[in-house]
């Protein structure tokens, strides 16, 4: 696995363009290399670009674990909200399927960043929030704002 050089430093102007001629560049030394040397020299520098491109969006704040690439409703995923006249930003903790219903629902209960719990269907969930870059700790989300205690049996 690529190891970064902890004085690496990166500039991430035109990333697209950097990461096209990082590519580029990887593919021509591609063929330079011994043929049974080129599995593990296009793994290493295949994994260099990737995370020079992974750390070009920034660096994970503390509060996340990771990036939510995939935009994927999961149980950690930050919310944010399209009006924040109706709701607040907030995070999915928990995930509940009913599959013995005539239709398959996910309900998603979710805290806000003021302590505010509430549940949604994934269809409410587009409509008053964008789905954010981060993905936490549902058990510190509960920690930092369930100030109510609402969801004090899930820890």
């Amino acid at each position: 696995m690529y190891a970064p050089d902890p004085q690496e430093k990166f500039d991430f102007q035109n990333m697209d363009v950097k990461l096209y001629l990082a590519l580029k560049e990887l593919m021509a030394e591609y063929f330079t290399v011994i043929i049974s040397e080129r599995q593990d020299y296009l793994q290493k520098n295949a994994e260099r670009v990737m995370y020079e491109f992974e750390q070009s969006f920034g660096p994970i704040p503390d509060w996340a674990m990771e990036r939510n690439w995939a935009y994927e409703l999961v149980p950690g995923a930050q919310l944010c909200t399209k009006d924040g006249r109706r709701i607040g930003n907030a995070h999915i903790v928990k995930v509940v399927n009913y599959l013995d219903k005539p239709v398959d629902v996910s309900l998603y209960e979710c805290l806000t960043d003021a302590g505010s719990k509430f549940t949604h269907t994934e269809q409410e969930l587009l409509e008053a929030f964008t789905i954010g870059d981060w993905i936490s700790d549902p058990a510190r989300i509960i920690r930092d704002f369930d100030r109510n205690g609402e969801f004090r049996d899930e820890q």
